[in-house]
């Protein structure tokens, strides 16, 4: 056991005098006008900070904006050399303090570089991406004419599908036209955070832009709702009033955002809504209204209620209203409450969009509630297709009388031709 600990302590004392520590990666020329890109790497006790990266020309400070940003333990940074005239350039990182080996160091970090007489035909902004919402790449061509520009998307960690118009691992070419260009990119619903590099090479310079992913929140939420009852159908004596309540369930994990009602111009002479309009409807809960009709003399109604979104969400329930002289006063109960399907106190089960409820319906705070076993709803006839099957019958039948009528008729014999012929 003591022999196993002696080479163990051995081995850790031989690794850590070539752990490395804190240092600048970066190209050692440049040219004018190119975006300059950098990492810095180490174990950081006081990690870098965008104020304490300073820029010298030979001795003398110059500014230069940098730009920094952490991805996984490894810092990018980003400064565009725009302006800068050919020399001898360094970047000087402050302020900071890492481990080399057992110890402390708190010593600057510098690299040197220089900024060439040649100019740059493009340059890039930003030179990384930490995002969880769509992005931008603009792109400066400094030619007075258009170029190519290859771009690929390799993935390094995470999901694949993360940046939806465009497929990892293929290359795309992109025509540039002279001056400023935007590279849009659009994140699908991530499942988890991805790491990518985006590599984007013309005319002799290549950049590679790392990019981190992050799932947002809002882009996993599912937004739906069910209006309940699903439609309604009501028969009034003349001159009657009765009040009808609607539900609107979220049965998303996202809050639902300005839900907008709307009546049919047909039913606005006779029924009126409560409220037109919901702030917010919060998962597991619903938003409520009264439906009041005013029947007046003999009619018979027909329209709709329609609920939007703004998550771009719409649904009807269809109204129909007969008012006849005679009919009994309908006795609507309702009930409203604040428990759910699964209280004790109702002990219901939700039935899916497919099925419907062998039993009573009673309304709760996150659902209308079947007291009672759910089934599979009865399939509807397809009409659109029975009716375009009967269109094609009729088309059969109609050509079947053609030939029937038409084409088997004898033509009636011509005396006078038969006698000029023999003539």
């Amino acid at each position: 056991m003591k022999e196993k600990l002696i080479i163990i302590i051995f081995f850790i004392f031989l690794i850590i005098p070539f752990v490395s520590p804190a240092s600048i990666q970066m190209k050692q020329n440049f040219k004018q006008e190119e975006t300059l890109m950098a990492n810095v790497s180490g174990i950081f006790i006081n990690p870098p900070s965008r104020e304490n990266i300073l820029f010298y020309k030979g001795h003398t400070r110059i500014a230069i904006d940098a730009y920094l940003g952490k991805i996984n333990e490894t810092y990018y940074i980003y400064a565009p050399l725009s302006g800068k005239s050919p020399g001898n350039y360094s970047i000087k990182i402050t302020g900071i303090s890492y481990k080399k080996a057992s110890k402390t160091i708190s010593n600057d970090l510098i690299k040197n570089f220089t900024i060439q007489n040649i100019s740059a035909p493009f340059s890039i902004n930003p030179g990384f991406i930490i995002t969880k919402d769509d992005f931008d790449i603009i792109i400066n061509n400094f030619q007075d004419n258009e170029i190519e520009l290859k771009m690929k998307i390799k993935t390094f960690s995470g999901d694949k599908e993360g940046i939806s118009n465009y497929e990892d691992n293929k290359e795309y070419k992109i025509n540039l036209k002279p001056g400023e260009n935007k590279i849009n990119f659009k994140l699908g619903a991530l499942n988890s955070q991805s790491e990518k590099l985006i590599s984007l090479d013309s005319e002799g310079l290549k950049y590679l832009i790392r990019a981190s992913l992050l799932i947002n929140p809002e882009q996993r939420k599912i937004f739906s709702f069910q209006i309940s009852p699903s439609s309604y159908s009501v028969t009034l004596p003349n001159s009657s009033c009765i009040k009808k309540l609607i539900y609107i369930y979220n049965k998303g994990t996202g809050a639902l955002t300005n839900v907008r009602l709307n009546l049919s111009d047909s039913l606005k002479p006779y029924v009126t809504i409560s409220t037109d309009r919901f702030a917010r409807i919060l998962p597991n809960s619903n938003g409520h209204l009264n439906l009041s009709i005013t029947s007046g003399s003999e009619k018979i109604l027909s329209g709709s209620l329609t609920v939007t979104t703004d998550e771009k969400l719409l649904k009807s329930i269809p109204i129909h209203i007969e008012v006849k002289a005679g009919a009994p006063q309908p006795n609507i109960s309702e009930l409203t409450t604040d428990k759910t399907c699964g209280d004790p106190d109702i002990h219901g089960i939700i039935c899916n969009e497919s099925e419907i409820c062998e039993g009573d319906l009673i309304q709760a705070r996150d659902a209308e509630c079947c007291i009672g076993k759910c089934k599979k709803a009865p399939s509807k006839p397809n009409w659109k297709l029975i009716g375009w099957g009967l269109i094609f019958v009729l088309i059969l039948g109609g050509v079947w009388f053609y030939f029937k009528k038409y084409k088997k008729v004898k033509h009636p014999i011509n005396l006078l031709k038969i006698a000029k012929r023999k003539d």
